[in-house]
């Protein structure tokens, strides 16, 4: 009873009863059922969830994860020993391309999956492409580039894809509330924890099986049967994977849209009266403020003023577009600003899986955990589990109280991204002063151990966990809930654009590189990359101070001064008879005060519009 008495004291400590359930099962038989069930309570609220289809799909995670690490961290190495007549310079060229070309398939597909055909086809079709490609690098290696081209289709296929078809059965019915909507937080919790866990097993299976035999055929012909095996699992659980899929118009086609009437109403003036005033139900949709970030963009705004009386038809017809689409466009073009700060940035992720695995591959001295040596793959899977566990190592350091407010949370975001910038500037530095020490081991004929480079495969890990997770929060403070499952693809395709920017940039300082790590100046390339790293964070800090500036509210009566360019015009997103009689009758109203709007504009004199808080 004493026991009882305690439990039910510390019945709202979550922890305390965690631990107590395992702890008292023994000893207490007559409460295991009470307790079991608390536990599994709160075992789902700490992001865990059993579900055969979450299994399966794992299965395919792991897979993934395992033939990253395996086969793909190495393509630089496996090129410059197998492609005839491939330098250094060249097979660098050769990954940063297939990797920025990954990133664009990336963007392409997600909008394919959303808009025609859904997650799992994308993924049993991408998935068979991977496993084509492993093939031919296994019994046809002298197909060249195919392989590759297969294999990044199959990267593409995985990233937000896989996740979110995964997001998909990681809840149950009975966890929904009455209008059969699920905590986005608890899902999206729940998502991360279980690809970062399966990720780290592949990781550190692969690790694990090269340790005996660390060979480009072993390693390709156990990344083949893996995959193999996890595909044909992820197909027997067919009938219980959620396959229902709601179209949803394409982004590109959205922007597009937007562009074209912008771009055919360009000559149209701005109205000179605030009587374009459309109600949306019981509410009203406002332009974005037009503040130093969206300012640039104002001219779309004319792709949202009707010519006529019946904006239903325009819109049919493609003439005119909706206030939430030109916002949509507007908000995606504020983050170019942003995006730009990150070209620089990807050209130090690029040397990651390029020079770095070229530095480690042509090291001396082994290194022996054990008694086995350490394969090259060790520092991927090294790197892949910093970056994963930096984020949450982060949110420790967070107070709780800031996740409840938007600007805090942008300011999170920001400084994330800051600090994942300043550790690219350590990490060229270290790889620089780490190289300098390598060429000097090889003149001086001495070896130098491998755990020299675990600092800077330490550092890029940090980074990437940094910028990965920061670009994710400042992603979702600025668009709107439709456009946040495109977080990972467009984010990606910029950081992709980065990596074609580093084939330039070896080409730019291509005196730098020889035929191999060990003829090049890799120190003086990484010192090069500091360098421009530098610039970039002062240029992020003018643009993170820019993002900082404090945006205006819409507020209940808003002043809009005659004759300027920058008036608030509301228009409606749904059609009925009466809004349209409604619109018609305003139309005749400001005609009929036409000359009342003249005289205020020839005054100055501010006029007044009604708006609604959206």
């Amino acid at each position: 009873m004493e026991i009882k008495q305690n439990m039910k004291r510390e019945k709202n400590n979550d922890f305390f009863l965690l631990v107590k359930g395992f702890l008292c099962l023994n000893s207490m038989p007559a409460s295991i059922v009470n307790m079991r069930r608390r536990v599994q309570e709160i075992w789902s609220h700490c992001c865990i969830y059993f579900r055969k289809p979450v299994l399966t799909i794992s299965g395919l995670i792991f897979s993934h994860a395992f033939v990253d690490v395996a086969v793909i961290s190495t393509f630089i190495t496996y090129i410059t020993d197998n492609w005839k007549h491939q330098t250094l310079s060249k097979a660098a060229a050769i990954v940063n391309v297939q990797e920025g070309l990954s990133t664009i398939f990336r963007l392409i597909i997600v909008n394919i999956a959303d808009t025609h055909i859904g997650y799992f086809k994308i993924v049993a079709f991408t998935t068979a492409l991977f496993i084509l490609g492993l093939v031919l690098l296994n019994f046809a290696p002298h197909t060249g580039l195919l392989p590759m081209l297969l294999i990044t289709v199959g990267i593409a296929g995985r990233g937000p894809i896989l996740k979110q078809f995964l997001a998909k059965h990681v809840t149950n019915t009975q966890e929904q509330n009455a209008n059969n909507v699920v905590d986005k937080d608890q899902v999206v919790a729940r998502t991360n924890v279980w690809w970062s866990v399966v990720w780290f097993l592949g990781a550190v299976t692969s690790v694990s099986l090269l340790v005996f035999r660390p060979s480009y055929t072993i390693a390709f012909a156990n990344s083949t049967v893996i995959m193999g095996f996890a595909y044909v699992f992820f197909w027997c659980d067919f009938f219980c994977y959620d396959l229902h899929h709601e179209p949803t118009e394409c982004l590109f086609s959205i922007v597009f849209r937007v562009f074209k009437v912008a771009v055919l109403k360009r000559f149209r003036s701005y109205p000179t009266n605030g009587c374009v005033h459309f109600e949306k139900d019981s509410n009203e949709v406002l332009l974005l403020p037009h503040n130093p970030i969206f300012r640039a963009f104002s001219c779309l705004d004319k792709a949202a003023i009707p010519e006529t009386p019946f904006p239903d038809q325009e819109r049919q017809q493609g003439k005119l577009c909706t206030i939430e689409e030109v916002n949509r466009v507007k908000k995606l073009l504020g983050l170019l600003p942003m995006w730009t700060t990150l070209l620089i940035y990807a050209l130090v992720e690029a040397t990651g899986s390029t020079f770095f695995i070229g530095q480690v591959y042509d090291s001396s001295n082994a290194i022996k955990f054990f008694g086995f040596t350490l394969p090259i793959h060790a520092f991927s899977a090294l790197e892949s589990l910093v970056s994963s566990t930096v984020p949450y190592l982060f949110n420790v350091l967070i107070p709780k109280q800031w996740n409840k407010n938007k600007e805090k949370r942008q300011l999170i975001a920001l400084l994330r991204i800051g600090l994942a910038m300043m550790c690219s500037i350590l990490c060229c530095v270290t790889a620089s002063k780490v190289e300098v020490h390598r060429l000097n081991s090889i003149h001086n004929l001495t070896s130098m151990s491998k755990f020299w480079l675990f600092p800077q495969f330490i550092l890029l890990g940090i980074m990437e966990g940094l910028v990965r997770d920061g670009l994710c929060g400042f992603f979702y403070s600025q668009v709107d809930e439709s456009m946040k499952h495109y977080e990972s693809s467009l984010n990606d395709c910029v950081l992709g654009i980065g990596k074609f920017l580093s084939v330039i940039c070896v080409v730019t300082f291509k005196g730098y590189f020889g035929d191999s790590v060990d003829k090049s100046r890799l120190d003086k390339y990484y010192l090069t990359l500091a360098a421009l790293s530098c610039g970039n964070l002062l240029f992020y800090v003018l643009v993170a101070c820019i993002y900082s500036w404090k945006e205006s509210t819409p507020q209940t009566v808003m002043d809009i001064e005659a004759g300027d360019a920058e008036l608030a015009i509301v228009l409606t997103s749904t059609s009925s008879e009466k809004t349209n009689k409604m619109r018609y009758n305003l139309y005749k109203r400001c005609g009929s005060l036409e000359g009342d709007c003249d005289d205020m504009a020839n005054k100055k004199l501010p006029q007044r519009s009604s708006t609604f808080p959206p």
